[in-house]
């Protein structure tokens, strides 16, 4: 059994696991901070262990020598986005009624007093992430944290994860991706993580640079990051790099073949497509070689069982389920099926599943199904468009129409923008069926955006 003590002292202090500009850190000296970081809250107080604790700590490696220090002590453990605004986390309060607030923290030595952890703390350990809050009130998805480790060792062994891997940590700190897919996976396999500051525009500039002089061989890319990266590409000095990686893991929001056609043309990376949702425990997929212009889900690894619904829709069973949602520190919705419903249509061809879009990503027209993400897909083909978003907007003759909203590449040229709207319907017309034409299209200078690079439907909604 593979567990977090022999994970850590394995390597003892000769394995390097974090490497950051600020300071290198070996898998021995991880864990020694995050066992002290827990001997000395538990000196500070006694009654502790169990407790539910909000993290809202700012990006850092201190962050996760929190984590990992509060699953000693059996904590239930509710990452919090370190920017979210004082009502929100007041609501937050209410709601589930934290025994502690960590927001920043100087690590120390071991405690002055001889305090000992009962190494069994850990399972009852728990991590609540939470829901988009399509409906306005979003619910904490309830992990046991030793269920997520384990999902872990399996995706990170499908995905080749192995002690000789250094995987890019730049994704947010607070969401499953950051927490699963760039620290517990390489945790588990013994590899090395470089964490380096958040995404964002100007570091999309030195992305390629930086995958090369850091030695990455293991990336994530959302969807839309991976465009952002093709809108900056005239910009850097692709000729040069070097394909020392193994894999770019596109994950996070459904891929545009138009957007994984690009990437390869421009950079001559594949963007592996890869497949996960919150309540199933992580990541359960990958895409394998060859790859496809049709993205499929690729391979799960053991403990996944798939089948679609006659709705079209993709449920999942796992071994690593979550246990239910917390609404409040009183109601708590305990998950007794067998099969998730992921939200995601999905459909089954040669064995292989291939997902194609989610429930509110479809609108009905005159009483037909209209995939908003094909529209999408399609539309960011056009050479003129940097981004889109298609969006429902209701009709009293078809129930729903479709407008698209678009942000065009700059270009100081007079009439520029209508001409590029013009054309850009009639290339639509040319790639799409009748019903899929927008009733609209937007010349746009703005997009909303998680913070992952989702296009933000619910600000629509």
């Amino acid at each position: 059994m593979v567990t977090l003590k022999n994970i850590f002292t394995k390597f003892k202090n000769k394995k390097l696991f974090v490497l950051s500009e600020k300071e290198n850190i070996t898998y021995g000296e991880f864990y020694k901070r995050s066992l002290n970081f827990a001997l000395n809250l538990k000196e500070q107080n006694s009654t502790i262990e169990k407790k539910p604790i909000f993290v809202k700590m700012d990006r850092s490696i201190e962050y996760f020598n929190v984590l990992i220090g509060l699953t000693l002590l059996g904590s239930t453990i509710f990452p919090i986005p370190p920017k979210i605004s004082k009502n929100e986390l007041d609501e937050l309060r209410k709601k589930y009624e934290p025994f502690l607030e960590i927001d920043n923290i100087k690590l120390k030595k071991k405690p002055k007093k001889n305090i000992i952890l009962n190494e069994n703390l850990i399972k009852y350990s728990k991590i609540v992430f939470f829901t988009s809050g399509t409906t306005g009130n979003p619910k904490g998805i309830v992990h046991n944290f030793l269920n997520v480790f384990k999902s872990s060792i399996k995706f990170s062994k499908l995905a080749k994860y192995d002690k000789g891997k250094r995987i890019l940590h730049n994704w947010p700190h607070y969401y499953m991706a950051g927490f699963f897919n760039m620290f517990l996976c390489p945790l588990v396999s013994c590899s090395s993580i470089y964490f380096d500051e958040e995404i964002n525009v100007n570091s999309y500039l030195t992305y390629w640079d930086k995958i090369k002089k850091k030695k990455i061989n293991i990336a994530y890319l959302s969807p839309t990051m991976a465009q952002a990266l093709i809108s900056y590409s005239n910009y850097q000095k692709i000729n040069k790099i070097k394909k020392n990686l193994t894999n770019i893991i596109s994950t996070g929001s459904y891929l545009y073949n138009s957007t994984a056609k690009k990437f390869k043309k421009l950079f001559g990376y594949d963007l592996v497509n890869c497949y996960g949702v919150t309540e199933i425990g992580g990541s359960i997929s990958l895409e394998q070689k060859p790859f496809t212009d049709n993205k499929s889900i690729g391979k799960t690894h053991n403990g996944i069982k798939i089948k679609i619904s006659k709705n079209k829709e993709l449920l999942v069973k796992s071994n690593y389920m979550f246990e239910g949602y917390l609404e409040n520190c009183k109601k708590f919705i305990k998950f007794n099926n067998e099969y998730f419903n992921t939200g995601d249509l999905g459909e089954k061809i040669n064995n292989k599943i291939y997902i194609k879009g989610r429930n509110k990503e479809i609108i009905k027209k005159g009483g037909e199904q209209v995939s908003l993400l094909k529209i999408e897909d399609v539309a960011l083909g056009f050479s003129g468009a940097k981004d889109v978003i298609a969006r429902g907007v209701s009709s009293e003759f078809w129930g729903e129409e479709i407008e698209l909203d678009v942000i065009f590449f700059p270009n100081k040229e007079q009439n520029y923008i209508v001409n590029q709207t013009e054309n850009l319907k009639k290339y639509l017309l040319q790639k799409l069926p009748k019903l899929y034409i927008p009733k609209k299209i937007n010349p746009v200078k703005f997009i909303p955006k998680t913070s992952i690079g989702k296009n933000y439907r619910k600000i629509f909604n």
